[in-house]
């Protein structure tokens, strides 16, 4: 039986169906957001995230911008084997006067159709972000989804980086686009052996502050001494407790996304940005990479 995935707009909200009673939802003041494991339905898209279906870009952009269409592109992507499991839409204003921006930065997760999504340790992804006006330029990146917190990892690396288009001069066909994203899923067994090396490889009490440290100057720039790494390593799961990068990347990456850590008298917030948080995230890949992989780092 279908249940309503309730979407939240700030303090505007509309019921949107969708296929499972345990489907998450996650709303920030600035996007929207909606994930279904099983895969998403377009129709549940055309309210909360409309730039994907956008035809044309924003009237402002200039005559020698390049429009590159997002339905296309996912539709060859999910004829290729992957499912749609996540979509995100910029917004515009706030309160009661937010709105889904048609045309604004919107991010999209794909899933192998078959692939374990019971692993604890998640599952390859491949992520999408585009926009139609002029905010974000389009971007291919491998990701990690993990069930057990509901939450995507995304990576970035020598061995992973993103595919960058600029939106102006596009020579690439949707084919091209496509094919990109089969390179990048080609990789996965690559990616898969990099989490092995991070759940064998051990941090001593010292390093795990000593990372704890760096990402948080990561997330706050040295603008927020209150918050200790102690806090930022706590654990919200007895899954992601353990000494191994694995287990403290996780732990560390959620805390500073989602935020509700005290902070004396205060608590921190959510990364309410869509792609602060794809920043974030893959700063953070990057300096617990550096801890195993040194190579694959990006200099």
């Amino acid at each position: 039986m279908k249940s309503d995935l309730t979407v939240l707009i700030d303090s505007v909200t509309c019921m949107i169906p969708c296929t499972s009673r345990l489907s998450p939802y996650r709303i920030t003041s600035m996007n929207t957001n909606i994930y279904e494991s099983k895969g998403l339905h377009l129709d549940v898209l055309e309210r909360s995230c409309p730039a994907i279906f956008a035809t044309a870009p924003d009237s402002r952009v200039s005559a020698g911008y390049s429009f590159i269409p997002t339905r296309p592109i996912l539709d060859a992507i999910v004829e290729d084997g992957w499912v749609l499991t996540g979509a995100s839409n910029q917004l515009t204003g706030r309160g009661t006067s937010a709105r889904v921006k048609p045309h604004g930065a919107h991010l999209l997760r794909f899933r192998r159709a078959d692939a374990d999504i019971t692993n604890k340790d998640g599952f390859f992804e491949i992520v999408l972000m585009n926009s139609h006006d002029r905010t974000k330029r389009y971007s291919l990146r491998a990701g990690i989804f993990r069930m057990i917190c509901m939450n995507g990892l995304i990576v970035e690396s020598n061995a992973f980086t993103p595919l960058n288009i600029t939106h102006y001069n596009v020579r690439q066909t949707t084919a091209d686009l496509v094919s990109g994203a089969r390179a990048l899923a080609a990789r996965s067994g690559q990616l898969s052996e990099i989490v092995q090396t991070m759940r064998e490889r051990t941090m001593t009490p010292e390093q795990q502050v000593s990372f704890a440290r760096k990402a948080i100057d990561i997330r706050y720039r040295g603008s927020l001494t209150s918050l200790s790494p102690q806090t930022v390593l706590l654990s919200s799961r007895p899954e992601d407790e353990g000494d191994k990068v694995w287990d403290v990347f996780n732990r560390v990456q959620e805390n500073l996304i989602v935020g509700g850590l005290h902070t004396g008298k205060n608590h921190t917030r959510p990364v309410a940005s869509l792609f602060e948080s794809t920043q974030l995230n893959t700063k953070l890949w990057q300096a617990a990479e550096e801890l195993t992989v040194p190579q694959l780092a990006l200099n």
